[in-house]
């Protein structure tokens, strides 16, 4: 290795020139290489506080990518991938040049975590090595990947997985695979919760696994929510439409074919939509939560339908104060929360802006309080919302807010009402 290093004249008035030096030592090569590296590597860190956590995120919830970019994980899968986020990513999803660089560094200096990744959202690997805790299996994957890509050679070092790249399967026969919206604020989300907690309160072992909706509003990150379907009993929440067809390829999980299988559904009317018994023979039992909605679903099933309502996790709320949101101490107030994405006709928030106006004039001491969620995915119907509303007494709030926070208002009102 010829080394270029500078070098200053004894005469002062003569510019500062170089000399080579030859490096024929490997030792001292190897030292000088780790030293330039770590040099390197500081100088990054102090000018980008930037981490490619956001860019995995977004592709371990899109489906779509995955399936146009399956190894996107893998350095020998990313030149295509990396094309697409250094220009739709940057232009539609706002992703910075670092933060793609940095997800393309971090990837390959955690070869095993990727490669484990990659197995968990990859149902053809799980199908072909379904028990890949083992070590035998994880041998078997990574002869697999030797045989595929013989000229990766950063995988030449590689014989096996650490078993804490993985999360654990099941160490016992019995326990229940959960299949729902884990990542996505929502009353779906702290259903799925719920239930998960219940189940471990009695000691029930649980394999959790997110199903991705498509779109940014996460709260959860993915990868804590990639459990396997491991347990011979399988328990999806989430609405049918559009989610029961296409629940395994959007988790991006192999479905155990000897499963057991629950549908845990929500309904408020006498009559079900029609979609919903041409999904009749993809489960063995229904769950809901009321009988209004067994009813409802006995009529147009066949399967065992059972009344289970939903378990209560009852945090502290955080504590929100009136003036915080420019309502009067003095006021009885009204709440309605509701997601602008979950069929706003369902919901009716103008139905409820109309009752509250029959009922009081504007100066009485009340205020309705609207909490929304997601109200920027649909402008029109909140601007919709927002002129209906008017100015007098009617609070809107557009916010997604943890579970606490999501107390802290029902804690703050007098009264909950809902017309859905």
């Amino acid at each position: 290795m010829r080394l270029r290093l500078p070098f200053t004249s004894k005469q002062a008035a003569q510019p500062p020139s170089a000399e080579f030096i030859d490096i024929d030592d490997d030792a001292t090569l190897r030292q000088l290489e780790k030293s330039c590296g770590r040099a390197l590597s500081t100088a990054w860190n102090q000018r980008h506080s930037a981490n490619g956590s956001e860019v995995r995120e977004f592709y371990l919830r899109s489906a779509d990518l995955q399936a146009r970019y399956p190894l996107g994980l893998l350095p020998i899968g990313q030149k295509r991938l990396a094309k697409w986020l250094l220009k739709e990513g940057r232009s539609q999803h706002d992703f910075r040049d670092e933060q793609v660089l940095a997800f393309l560094a971090e990837t390959a200096a955690d070869l095993p975590q990727s490669i484990a990744d990659t197995y968990l959202i990859t149902p053809a690997w799980q199908e072909q090595f379904p028990r890949l805790e083992s070590a035998t299996e994880q041998r078997r994957l990574v002869d697999f990947l030797h045989i595929e890509f013989p000229d990766w050679r950063a995988l030449r070092k590689l014989s096996s997985l650490p078993t804490t790249a993985l999360p654990s399967a099941a160490a016992n026969e019995f326990g229940v695979n959960l299949l729902a919206h884990f990542c996505y604020p929502s009353g779906l989300q702290q259903g799925a919760l719920a239930t998960k907690a219940a189940l471990e309160s009695v000691n029930v072992p649980v394999s959790c696994r997110d199903v991705p909706v498509g779109t940014k509003t996460q709260i959860l990150p993915r990868h804590d929510w990639l459990g396997r379907e491991v347990f011979p009993i399988s328990m999806l929440i989430m609405s049918p439409v559009p989610y029961t067809e296409t629940a395994y390829a959007r988790a991006g999980l192999s479905r155990r074919p000897d499963a057991y299988r629950i549908a845990y559904w929500s309904w408020e009317l006498h009559s079900l939509p029609d979609e919903w018994p041409t999904f009749e023979g993809l489960f063995d039992e229904i769950w809901t939560p009321t009988t209004f909605g067994a009813e409802a679903m006995r009529s147009r099933f066949s399967l065992p339908i059972s009344v289970m309502p939903h378990a209560l996790v009852m945090p502290e709320p955080e504590a929100i104060h009136r003036s915080d949101l420019g309502i009067p101490e003095d006021h009885y107030v009204f709440l309605f929360m509701f997601d602008v994405c979950s069929e706003l006709d369902r919901k009716n928030p103008f139905g409820l802006l109309r009752a509250y106006r029959r009922a009081f004039s504007p100066n009485e001491k009340v205020t309705l309080l609207l909490k929304l969620v997601r109200g920027e995915l649909d402008s029109a119907a909140t601007a919709r919302l927002s002129a209906a509303a008017g100015s007098a007494n009617v609070v809107i709030v557009n916010q997604v807010a943890s579970r606490e926070r999501t107390l802290g208002f029902v804690d703050l009102c007098d009264c909950y009402v809902s017309l859905h």
